[in-house]
């Protein structure tokens, strides 16, 4: 029962983060969302099925690299840049469980480990995908939220709180408990974050066309004011051709002719980029 509680809670969260992990290096279509959600319901069945079931180590890491590949199959990208993502996004997972089954139990010698180590197991997995978000959004130059780093500080401070806690608590059920409602709160967090974030970009993005519509607003003035132009330029010249008719002297003529000339290179573009966008 124990195990059962534990391999769902902890698989939940790492199937999480291996969605963030895939929302690095892959950019999917709407279109495809549900071919996306179906791999990881899969991934999430399976795996935790798999860990259960035949409690191999063996089955279980065969079974998590051929998963995670096929989560990389949904999205658009090099065939070796879908194998580097599955090598890297699991190898961080087993340098992780390497990490919390040594760092809390003496696993050469019991062949044992405890459901804390589970636990600590996908923080730190998670805490290693925040550090990665954050280090490849600031080389592209697109870090707009500078508090992401907050969300490896939480998750810090859980595993922190989980391991004063291991030491401290010996009774394995409010143990198993205490990790559930670490993850529901970490996974809380995650989610309000990112509902956070969308709402930001919503702003962005709602200000960015406020300003659209001011410079399309001065474009269109400016548009009147020149058909205003082309208006008094039509009285104009229906002057200037009279004028014309009414001088029979040629130097007269080209006198005159040479005067509007002079007066008409006056007119030029404001801007004038090739762009006409930009302009």
């Amino acid at each position: 029962m124990f195990a059962l509680i534990t391999t769902l809670s902890t698989n939940l969260l790492r199937t999480y983060i291996i969605y963030r992990f895939m929302r690095l290096f892959f950019w999917t279509d709407i279109e495809e969302k549900k071919k996306e959600r179906a791999c990881y319901v899969l991934f999430f069945i399976l795996t935790a099925g798999v860990h259960l079931i035949f409690c191999s180590p063996g089955m279980s890491v065969i079974t998590n690299i051929v998963l995670i590949f096929l989560i990389t199959v949904c999205y658009e990208g090099a065939l070796k840049k879908k194998i580097f993502v599955t090598l890297l996004v699991y190898g961080t997972n087993m340098g992780c469980d390497l990490v919390s089954v040594h760092l809390l139990t003496d696993y050469s010698i019991t062949g044992k480990v405890g459901e804390c180590a589970a636990y600590i197991t996908v923080l730190l997995v998670l805490i290693c995908d925040v550090i990665s978000e954050k280090i490849l959004i600031k080389n592209k130059g697109e870090d707009k939220t500078p508090h992401g780093m907050i969300l490896a500080v939480i998750s810090a401070l859980c595993l922190a709180e989980l391991l004063i806690v291991e030491q401290e608590l010996k009774n394995r059920i409010l143990l198993v408990l205490f990790g559930c409602c670490v993850l529901a709160v970490v996974l809380l967090i995650f989610y309000l974050y990112d509902v956070l974030i969308s709402a930001y970009k919503k702003l962005e993005e709602q200000s960015l066309m406020e300003k659209q519509m001011l410079i399309y607003s001065h474009q269109l003035d400016v548009l009147m004011q020149s058909e205003e132009k082309v208006k008094a330029l039509r009285h104009d010249m229906k002057n200037h051709l009279q004028v014309l008719e009414q001088l029979e002297d040629h130097e007269k003529r080209r006198r005159y002719l040479n005067t509007l000339q002079e007066q008409m290179a006056g007119f030029e573009n404001f801007v004038d980029t090739g762009n006409e966008t930009l302009d």
